[in-house]
């Protein structure tokens, strides 16, 4: 059972990511509010489930939206999702079963 801590900092994590999905025309806004969470999850050792782990770019800590600073291509061969931010770096996720 996790503690008390660790409940209040995911609740905030979610709150966090959740104003980021609302403002994502304002990229530096999302930076702030993803950074913040990602100290929460630092700090408390918060594990994020895969699903909002690929929400945003471990790097930069900016937050994707999907046509806009970020391209999404499927690897058939290695069934791998590779996401391509705007800095650069690449970010992969299995998809399929394994």
């Amino acid at each position: 059972m996790a503690d008390l801590g660790t409940q209040i900092a995911r609740e905030r994590i979610d709150i966090l990511l959740d104003l980021c999905e609302q403002h994502k025309g304002n990229g530096e806004l999302c930076k702030y509010y993803v950074g913040l969470a990602w100290k929460l999850v630092m700090r408390h050792k918060v594990k994020l489930p895969k699903k909002e782990k690929l929400r945003f770019c471990k790097h930069c800590k900016g937050y994707f939206v999907h046509g806009k600073n970020v391209k999404v291509r499927q690897n058939t061969d290695k069934k791998l999702m590779e996401y391509l931010c705007n800095c650069g770096k690449k970010t992969y996720a299995k998809y399929g079963r394994q």
